[in-house]
């Protein structure tokens, strides 16, 4: 671009941030949302999945976090901050996008995840279950917490590898789950088992387990 013309140098700099591997296909993160009127004006993009649209829809979006009811089936009075945390979940399920729940230690994080966990299953009563994976100490908090604040919710805490335990599948224990929980730990060991099924949804715990995109939990 000539020295002066900024809007060339800021298309230049969008370019690069987009990934044209393979050669015959554009992939552009949900989270580049603002390239998509561009694209859509030069003519690039002229169908997308529904699921992209939604996605964009909801990055694009200047309405805030809508403040939402906690569900019926969750046994806790949630305080203002955790209404928001729920809500901001909720947006992120709602619009099929991952996203941080960055509250200080103590502040009910894991409420707030039975939280949305709740209301997508009463949305949906034929989901699948949610996995969720935390540092060993803490699994069978979990499901300690889902029994106090979400009695009817089925949560199973998994223990030990496929070889250790005794005739029972992880497909089996899964069964009528609404969540599994299971260690990092476990989780590298019996891989190919838990990427075997079909998972709702995904919940990271102490998600700076996988902040090295080098090591085997990330991958």
């Amino acid at each position: 671009p000539a020295p002066n013309d900024t809007s060339a140098s800021l298309r230049t700099s969008y370019a690069r941030a987009l990934q044209d591997a393979p050669p015959d296909a554009l992939k552009i993160s949900p989270f580049q949302a603002g390239f998509w009127a561009e694209l859509t004006e030069l003519g690039i993009v002229s169908r997308q999945a529904r699921r992209w649209k939604q996605q964009v829809s909801g990055l694009l979006s200047a309405q805030p976090v809508a403040a939402l009811e906690p569900p019926r089936t969750l046994h806790a009075e949630l305080r203002p901050y955790q209404r928001e945390g729920f809500g901001w979940l909720a947006f992120l399920w709602q619009h099929e996008l991952g996203g941080i729940l960055a509250d200080d230690m103590g502040l009910g994080k894991t409420l707030q995840s039975l939280a949305l966990i709740c209301q997508a299953r009463e949305a949906d009563p034929d989901l699948p279950p949610f996995l969720i994976i935390a540092p060993t100490s803490v699994v069978s908090n979990w499901a300690a917490e889902a029994a106090r604040f979400a009695p009817g919710l089925p949560v199973v805490a998994v223990s030990g590898t496929a070889a250790s335990r005794r005739g029972q599948s992880l497909e089996e224990i899964a069964a009528g789950a609404g969540a599994v929980v299971t260690s990092y730990t476990l989780l590298r060991m019996d891989f190919d088992a838990y990427s075997a099924l079909t998972w709702a949804g995904l919940i990271l715990d102490e998600a700076q387990n996988v902040k090295n995109h080098q090591s085997k939990t990330y991958q």
